[in-house]
């Protein structure tokens, strides 16, 4: 049913005022207007509503939902993201009720999210890292196989981003790897170009073959990280390294180069350096982070 079919019914009960509607009304309301313009996110949203009418009732008068009921439903939530994520939908719910009309004042206004606190990224030191490209250099898991650790610790590709190149969207001549579908591509994100450093480039250098099409990786390495990084005394089998290459590309590349607009590009985080100045400027020194990119293919050590 379409929104206004929700209010007509409410008016046609003698609630010719919004604030006469209750809780669940309201709610059939608003669930009824997102669901064709909120697809993606529509299930979160109800996952957020579902968790609030475990605290009040569908029946709660809407002009009794109070900023202090609010404050004591979302109180249960311990942990961080479970509480913000809450925080954000239902926010966003009261905000177009306001908005619509249906409240004159957000039970919301002035409930914060809570501050999620700095962590530092995960990342391998140079020494590392050159450690693991020796062995992929020596013992690569398929014949292009090394590429998936180039793209990863010298270019900042997302692991899922990098299963989808093609030798295609390599340049050597530019010194480029345009990422052609990242991530969000189906939601409408236009690809990105990431600039190759020197060492990058030659690493690829020695793997590129112009006369190749399609994909460049066509199977999976997650068991073959697992086994080389063992010997290393390594583990990049939970979350915390999940996307490990790619934190290392980018810890490595604002710490040496200093310019944090430069890296969000290659990372894909537009012209915004919000997310790189707080998580990654200053991890560690300038001249660690420089080793990072003296880290060359061995023939192309003399």
């Amino acid at each position: 049913k379409l929104a206004y079919e929700y209010v007509d019914r409410a008016k046609a009960l003698g609630k010719t005022n919004y604030q006469d509607i209750s809780l669940g009304e309201m709610i059939e309301i608003f669930t009824s207007s997102i669901i064709d313009s909120q697809k993606r996110s529509y299930q979160s949203y109800i996952s957020a509503i579902n968790n609030l009418l475990k605290s009040m009732s569908p029946s709660t008068p809407l002009k009794q939902v109070s900023k202090q009921s609010i404050q004591e439903h979302l109180s249960q939530f311990t942990s961080i993201i479970t509480y913000n994520s809450n925080h954000a939908r239902l926010r966003y719910m009261f905000n177009w009720c306001v908005g619509e009309g249906i409240l004159d004042y957000s039970p919301m206004q002035n409930i914060k999210p809570k501050q999620v606190p700095y962590r530092e990224p995960s990342y391998f030191l140079p020494d590392k890292v050159a450690e693991i490209m020796r062995v992929v250099e020596e013992n690569p898991p398929e014949a292009d196989g090394a590429l998936f650790f180039i793209f990863g610790f010298f270019c900042g590709i997302r692991s899922a981003e990098i299963m989808r190149l093609e030798w295609r969207d390599i340049d050597l001549e530019a010194g480029s790897i345009r990422v052609r579908q990242p991530k969000g591509f189906s939601r409408g994100i236009k690809p990105r170009i990431v600039e190759l450093e020197p060492n990058a480039k030659a690493w690829i250098k020695g793997y590129y073959n112009p006369q190749k099409s399609g994909k460049i990786i066509t199977s999976r390495l997650s068991e073959w990280k697992k086994q080389i990084l063992q010997p290393l005394g390594l583990g990049w089998g939970n979350d915390r390294n999940h996307n490990v290459m790619r934190h290392t590309y980018a810890t490595m590349h604002a710490g040496a180069f200093r310019n944090p607009g430069a890296t969000a590009l290659n990372l894909g985080h537009g012209h915004s350096s919000a997310v790189l100045e707080r998580y990654y400027m200053g991890v560690v020194p300038r001249e660690t982070a420089c080793k990072h990119w003296q880290i060359w293919p061995q023939k192309n050590q003399e």
